[in-house]
């Protein structure tokens, strides 16, 4: 098990829910992707960030963006139009990104959850651990790319070790879950 939280991780916590719950106010179709999803579902891992899917950005690109201004705490930094924006709220780093899949037919099964008095949509546990595992099997290159590609593992194993809690079987501890990869198909797969 990773060691237990500092007090100054768990404010710097409760700052990224808070500052995502705000958000969920004001864009109530967008939904927690990323480290701070991963977070809620697993006990193990926190985020300094908040990422967040808007379904079909591309076309609500002004409402969005003009929520956002008009939201107390916000402000733009960087803005690719139609895409993505990102910005701080509430001192918190924040990005929006277009996600289509509704457009192409595929959908996300979101579920909303109240933790500590606050309101947040995001994937399902086990979509979540789709989502990593799908994005292990990218190949990475590069220092900033092999950093996301262990936050991923990382992340990929605390909803696996999540999920077998869910189910009344958890192993020991995380360090039991391990990622391995299938012969002949570079495919990675959690085992337990």
């Amino acid at each position: 098990m990773p060691a237990p939280l500092t007090q100054p991780e768990i404010d710097h916590w409760q700052r990224v829910l808070a500052a995502a719950s705000k958000l969920q106010e004001a864009i109530p179709e967008a939904f927690l992707v990323g480290g701070s999803a991963v977070g809620i579902h697993a006990p193990y891992r926190t985020s300094r960030d908040a990422e967040r899917l808007v379904p079909d950005l591309y076309t609500n690109w002004e409402e969005v963006l003009d929520g956002l201004k008009a939201l107390a705490g916000w402000s733009t930094e960087v803005v690719r139009e139609r895409h993505t924006i990102m910005g701080r709220l509430d001192g918190i780093e924040t990005t929006l990104m277009n996600d289509d899949r509704v457009r192409q037919g595929d959908t996300l099964d979101i579920q909303t959850y109240s933790l500590q008095g606050l309101t947040l949509r995001l994937p399902t546990m086990a979509k979540m651990l789709r989502i990593k595992s799908y994005l292990l099997m990218i190949p990475q290159h590069g220092p900033r790319l092999c950093r996301l590609q262990r936050t991923g593992q990382q992340d990929a194993r605390s909803l696996f070790v999540s999920i077998l809690g869910t189910l009344g079987t958890p192993p020991q501890d995380a360090s039991t879950c391990r990622l391995v990869t299938r012969r002949n198909t570079d495919t990675p797969v959690l085992s337990a």
